[in-house]
């Protein structure tokens, strides 16, 4: 049953990963059986609108597997994507903290005044509080205005996605997470000029970005912003391939400029304070320069020159089928 499978698949996404197959058998064994006696009942196999109409009892993906998770602070519609931010921000805040301490360590400095340093960071704490909250507020909308009853009222089991992803439009769910990344290293892009420490933990208090970090400021922000735009007509028009075929060509554009300016700029970070120790923190300012600098190189902009030339390529598929057909297919 094509239908039950692609049921079953949304609702997957949304199960605790421990129990989940344990839930799709129980859940699978449930609707067959229940298939079964109406089809017993027919006396006839079921058509596909019966299937439906079963399926559409059980009610939506995201409540069906709302009701196999206990109560939370974040509900199970929502948690996928908020256990999926926390754990690329913990990773992201790793590798970043990892690069800071990485030189005063190395050069001798105290293991246990690094331990001291990282206890008076609020960052990480900050960063994961706002995140929850903002998860927390968006779960009590989502109750107050009965939107997951509303999303269930309409809910079609045809239009299910279908269990080979096609290559037409693009799934929804990735498109939110990456909505919440990219709004979050806005809030972190705009906060770091008036909190340091956010971009170097505790080597801010003896390293200090460069004026090429002034220019590339603004840029980075329309980067992001563009960035962000593409996410919401991903999820409000996800058939518009060609508006998002030019946002991320824009995106891409702009970000091998901007990578490739910063490219130019070394170094990145310079020591500010002459301490006592200061020529470790001038061995910890070189580690970063190479760090920056091999990420600018090897990892930004190919990156973006890749997917830049990707999102021309499809520009132009688009584009000679709209010539071919008249108009573009995706606007019906």
């Amino acid at each position: 049953m094509e239908l039950l499978d692609r049921y079953l698949q949304a609702v997957e996404i949304y199960l605790p990963k421990a129990q989940r197959q344990d839930i799709l058998r129980e859940l699978s064994a449930n609707i067959v059986a229940q298939m079964d006696d109406k089809a017993a009942d027919l006396g006839r196999p079921m058509t596909e609108e019966e299937q439906a109409a079963v399926l559409k009892q059980h009610g939506h993906p995201m409540l069906v597997a709302g009701r196999y998770r206990p109560r939370q602070l974040i509900g199970a519609a929502l948690f996928p994507l908020y256990w999926l931010v926390l754990k690329t921000l913990f990773w992201s805040m790793a590798v970043l903290y990892l690069v800071v301490f990485f030189g005063p360590l190395a050069n001798g400095a105290p293991v246990a005044q690094l331990f001291d340093l990282i206890l008076k960071i609020p960052g990480p704490i900050f960063i994961f509080g706002v995140v929850t909250l903002v998860f927390a507020a968006l779960e009590v909308c989502v109750a107050r205005f009965q939107l997951l009853e509303r999303l269930n009222s309409r809910f079609d089991p045809h239009l299910l996605p279908p269990i080979a992803r096609p290559s037409g439009a693009i799934p929804r769910v990735p498109s939110v997470f990456g909505l919440v990344v990219w709004t979050s290293f806005t809030l972190w892009w705009l906060t770091i000029r008036h909190y340091p420490y956010l971009l170097l933990g505790p080597a801010a208090t003896y390293l200090q970005l460069t004026e090429v970090w002034q220019v590339a400021y603004v840029p980075v922000l329309v980067l992001v912003l563009a960035a962000m735009a593409r996410q919401w007509l991903i999820m409000v028009r996800p058939l518009w391939l060609w508006a998002q075929s030019l946002l991320g060509l824009m995106t891409c554009g702009i970000g091998l400029v901007v990578s490739w300016h910063l490219l130019q700029g070394y170094p990145y970070v310079v020591t500010w304070r002459k301490t006592e120790d200061w020529r470790s923190f001038e061995n910890s300012a070189e580690i970063a320069n190479a760090i920056i600098f091999c990420w600018l190189a090897f990892i930004s902009c190919p990156c973006f020159g890749i997917a830049g030339a990707v999102h021309a390529l499809r520009c132009l598929l688009l584009f000679f089928k709209w010539v071919r057909r008249g108009r573009p297919k995706t606007l019906s």
